[in-house]
């Protein structure tokens, strides 16, 4: 999964949906390969001077003075929620790391760890806004709860994601190097969490579903 987001980014687009089921397994000779699908949300990224479509130069777009929500509630990225902002706010347009924020909470979903906002429902968007607001704010806290409260990989990936900024490219490389040392603890070993490092190529597809 990591990987085939970071091929996504490296071709100037973010996707603003990363979620399980926007990944799916190849059948037959591609078993052992992960495809990303559903871009109706996909938007270019990168850019020169601001100007696409030259977006495979990678210079970041600015961002831009108005934004709608994108992305689905469980899994968007707290800078989505931010993004109804007025012209005296700061806008928290998306970018490469709100990928990777989806990214660290779909981990969380696969090591079995209760998302706070889980039960909320999907038209409650200011009110999960509020809840990840609190447990970004104190993870410890509210976040790494039960399974993942003595996982240090975890609790790394998290301060790497919420240290970028808005044009960052995120490292990707770090990242996958603490998902592997998850995946090297017994516990994990035969959990669907491999499906994450690289013991699975990943590459980016397509689908034949379509939002605007």
């Amino acid at each position: 999964m990591l990987d085939a987001i970071e091929r996504l980014h490296d071709k100037g687009y973010i996707h603003r949906d990363i979620k399980p089921s926007n990944f799916v397994m190849g059948k037959g000779k591609l078993r052992n390969q992960v495809f990303m699908v559903d871009f109706g949300l996909a938007k270019v990224h990168l850019g020169k001077d601001g100007t696409p479509p030259k977006h495979l130069l990678g210079v970041p777009l600015e961002q831009r003075p108005i934004a709608d929500f994108r992305g689905t509630v469980t899994y968007a990225s707290l800078n989505a929620h931010n993004k109804i902002v007025s012209p005296i706010r700061t806008c928290q347009d998306l970018s490469r790391r709100d990928d990777l924020w989806s990214l660290y909470f779909v981990i969380l979903d696969f090591l079995n760890e209760q998302l706070p906002w889980r039960n909320c429902k999907e038209n409650k968007v200011d009110e999960v806004r509020d809840i990840k607001t609190k447990c970004l704010a104190h993870p410890e806290e509210y976040l790494w709860r039960t399974t993942t409260s003595n996982l240090k990989e975890v609790h790394n990936i998290f301060h790497a994601v919420n240290r970028l900024q808005y044009a960052d490219r995120p490292n990707y490389e770090y990242i996958r190097q603490q998902l592997n040392l998850l995946l090297q603890k017994e516990e994990y070993k035969e959990q669907s969490l491999r499906s994450l490092s690289t013991n699975v190529s990943s590459s980016v597809g397509t689908s034949s579903h379509r939002r605007g």
